[in-house]
């Protein structure tokens, strides 16, 4: 099975051609895509220096949009979401994804970070994954759901009997919000990362959701 990687970014232009020369270096993947989401920097530039097939979006159409487009343009069986931020990326976390996948016949794997607070409580928040091309794009409604993707994708699977695998992506992180944003925008990312945590966590303690 051929896989293709996919990576939406948005003004990631510090992180992303590190996050592209790793899937590089990892002989499964068959082809690299980043989607540069209405970029104001120069993300789209180094991801193409960088050895990336670039789509440039002309506005930004929101994380979920912006995977669709990559998935859609996609030539692989199987492809794997990152997010553009990563560091630390290896091309062995790579082939940690897509194990369960091509050898096993999982449907989906989240890839988890123990650093982060969120994805430790809900780890179905994780951007790294590996999927069946066909699972995602028999589901277009997913252009939609903008950050939400991560959500929509753990209902869709809980609804239609996925096979979930998750494991520990070790030794990787990803840039702090206050890096990326400033001060304030990032504190505010913050918040609202933990409103979203306390938000889930006393749904799923009602029955509501699944984790």
């Amino acid at each position: 099975m051929n896989v293709s990687l996919i990576i939406a970014a948005l003004d990631e232009a510090q992180t992303v051609a590190d996050v592209v020369r790793a899937g590089r270096r990892c002989r499964r993947v068959q082809e690299i895509i980043v989607v540069s989401d209405g970029s104001r920097d120069r993300t789209g530039v180094v991801a193409r220096q960088a050895g990336a097939y670039v789509i440039e979006l002309p506005r930004n159409v929101g994380k979920a949009g912006a995977v669709m487009v990559g998935v859609e343009r996609a030539a692989g069986d199987i492809v794997v979401l990152l997010d553009a931020d990563l560091i630390g990326l290896r091309p062995d976390h790579v082939d940690e994804l897509l194990h369960p996948v091509l050898d096993d016949g999982v449907d989906m794997v989240i890839g988890v970070m123990k650093r982060d607070l969120v994805q430790n409580v809900l780890p179905s928040f994780s951007g790294q994954r590996a999927i069946p091309r066909f699972h995602l794009i028999r589901h277009p409604e997913l252009r939609d759901k903008g950050f939400g993707l991560e959500r929509a994708l753990a209902s869709i699977a809980r609804r239609e009997r996925w096979r979930v695998r998750r494991i520990e992506l070790r030794e990787l992180s990803h840039r702090l919000k206050e890096e990326k944003y400033g001060l304030v925008r990032g504190y505010r990312a913050k918040l609202k990362a933990a409103e979203d945590l306390v938000r889930h966590t006393r749904l799923r303690r009602a029955g509501r959701i699944g984790t």
